[in-house]
């Protein structure tokens, strides 16, 4: 759906989804501000400085030296990026809906 919606689809979208990953870009603080379960992911940036603010959002980053540098073209092998691995974000997502399960009564008595 990336290009293909207004931000007021955009943001009816979000309303509807039962849970939001996403990297650190707008729709991360659309999630956080519909109190959605967030997972999102940063590379170059600091989610110390710069984070969705919401008691449901979680983050998941690769800690690496050069991070964070705050570029969007890495010089190097944007290792603050690819070091993020799937099972990272799964993890921080079936956290976050476990921690959150009331907000949806589908999850209420769901096995995650």
């Amino acid at each position: 759906m990336a290009g293909e919606l207004s931000l007021r689809e955009s943001v009816a979208l979000l309303s509807r989804c039962a849970a939001v990953v996403s990297n650190d870009t707008g729709p991360a603080y659309v999630a956080a501000a519909l109190d959605r379960p967030l997972v999102t992911i940063f590379g170059p940036t600091d989610p110390n400085q710069i984070s969705p603010f919401s008691p449901t959002a979680r983050h998941v980053r690769k800690l690496v030296p050069c991070a964070p540098c705050l570029l969007k073209d890495c010089p190097i092998d944007h290792r603050c990026l690819t070091g993020v691995t799937p099972d990272m974000v799964y993890q921080a997502l079936l956290a976050t809906l476990e921690e959150h399960r009331d907000l949806h009564p589908a999850w209420r008595h769901a096995r995650l």
